[in-house]
């Protein structure tokens, strides 16, 4: 796929209000075509590039010293990733991992240039403010689930989010390891609570999909 201007404008509609801010993303972006399950940031890394997705999905995790993980949040297309840009501004390491969950094409916009262009247009202001309101509500969210509910209903409303991000009711190539994964959680507990699911008759479960109901 060529990104043209019209493919930018219909991705960050924010975008539109200025055809010499497209432009120079046009100028300084490069067209990054990235394999699912691939690692595109990594604790401890510096931030390079701001990713802008114009297509697929990532998922963005914490990682504590032992190797474990949570789900933060998802970079859907249209969006980027409100941590890597703080991140970015404070010239830190990196304290999440993102992680491609479906081939993904992303316009990535070096670190340096990115900050020079947030310097000079208000709009790329509003569309990192905006952006920010949207993942910290995703946050507040996970901290709520993860405080507050029990297992099997943090499940729920994780395969929620995940039918939210399909635009289906049909949720596939999600295998039980990453559900636990992106739960904190066993396997084994996610297979018993998806059985449970099952009785219930929220979900079904037909050749490795699930049905929510």
């Amino acid at each position: 796929m060529d990104i043209t201007t019209e493919i930018i404008k219909s991705k960050f509609p924010e975008f539109k209000r200025s055809e010499a801010f497209i432009t120079e993303l046009m100028k300084v972006g490069t067209i990054m075509d990235v394999a699912e399950d691939q690692v595109i940031l990594d604790v401890d890394d510096y931030i390079k590039v701001i990713p802008l997705l114009l297509n697929g999905l990532i998922k963005i995790y914490r990682e504590d010293e032992l190797g474990n993980e949570i789900l933060l949040y998802y970079i859907n297309s249209g969006e980027s990733c409100v941590m890597s840009i703080t991140t970015c501004l404070k010239n830190e390491k990196s304290s999440i991992k993102g992680v491609v969950v479906e081939k993904s094409k992303i316009l990535a916009i070096p670190t340096d240039l990115f900050v020079k262009l947030l310097n000079e247009y208000n709009l790329l202001h509003s569309f990192t403010y905006n952006l920010f309101n949207a993942k910290y509500n995703e946050l507040i969210n996970s901290i709520d689930n993860l405080a507050f509910h029990d297992t099997k209903s943090r499940l729920i409303n994780y395969l929620k989010r995940e039918i939210a991000n399909s635009n289906s009711n049909v949720i596939t190539g999600l295998t039980h390891k990453e559900i636990a994964r992106d739960l904190s959680t066993s396997r084994e507990v996610v297979s018993r609570l998806l059985q449970s699911l099952r009785k219930d008759k929220l979900i079904e479960i037909k050749n490795k999909e699930i049905i929510f109901l």
